[in-house]
């Protein structure tokens, strides 16, 4: 008489059942983790550049305004230096506060009369008001861009910039017809400010990458700022 194996899986069979869905979970698992890296990685990358984008569109907007000087008339006798630039177009024979002073790659600082005394009053002539004498300073040990008010505190307004990741260049136009720009390096002179037509502003951030073997996360962006004020 026939018999019949009863009903269930062998040992055989289940062993390698379990060893078939183990190679299909493992893979699953090396794909799953491979994409979160991607995205956390991409994610890390457009934080990077966003923060370094909305520093740099601080930076652009202040330098806009630097030199502005809405009532020219009455910067006699404020306690701001006059510029001592041999360029300048000034009032009665009397010349304005510069735009910049110290300018230099890394650093600059930046005049601009835009109120008075009292917050959003009108411009009063001399730019010692709050806000209106402000230093930027590239910090490379920490990484980061700084913005410092004339008697206030130092706060960062771009971090986790590379080493040697920011830079700003002058312009000015030369002589020929047409005029072509001429590049003033160093640490600018009066004259040099008063001439200058545009800055280029160079950025390059770096996040570290989450992803073993694999280099840091790198953004770079650059912005050309047109001087509107620059004669004093």
């Amino acid at each position: 008489m026939k018999r019949h194996r009863g009903g269930g899986f062998s040992a055989v069979e289940l062993i390698t059942t379990v060893t078939v869905f183990s190679v299909m979970l493992a893979a699953f698992f090396v794909f799953y983790r491979s994409q979160a890296l991607a995205l956390a990685q991409q994610e890390r990358f457009l934080n990077a550049k966003q923060n370094a984008q909305i520093g740099l569109d601080f930076l652009a907007r202040e330098l806009r305004t630097a030199g502005s000087r809405p009532l020219p008339e009455s910067f006699t006798g404020c306690g701001v230096a006059a510029s001592t630039a041999t360029v300048c177009f000034g009032l009665g024979g009397v010349k304005g506060f510069p735009s910049l002073v110290n300018a230099n790659a890394t650093s600059l600082r930046l005049l601009a009369d835009y109120r008075g005394d009292a917050f959003a009053s009108a411009p009063d002539g001399c730019p010692d008001d709050a806000a209106e004498d402000v230093q930027y300073t590239y910090d490379s040990g920490s990484g980061q861009l700084l913005r410092t008010p004339v008697g206030g505190t130092a706060t960062p307004v771009i971090e986790g910039i590379a080493p040697g990741g920011f830079s700003l260049r002058y312009f000015a136009y030369g002589t020929g017809n047409p005029p072509p720009y001429v590049e003033f390096t160093g640490n600018l002179t009066a004259d040099q400010i008063a001439r200058l037509t545009h800055i280029v502003i160079t950025v390059t951030t770096r996040a570290t990458s989450r992803i073993p073997g694999v280099s840091a996360i790198v953004s770079s962006q650059t912005s050309t700022i047109d001087v509107r004020n620059p004669a004093c």
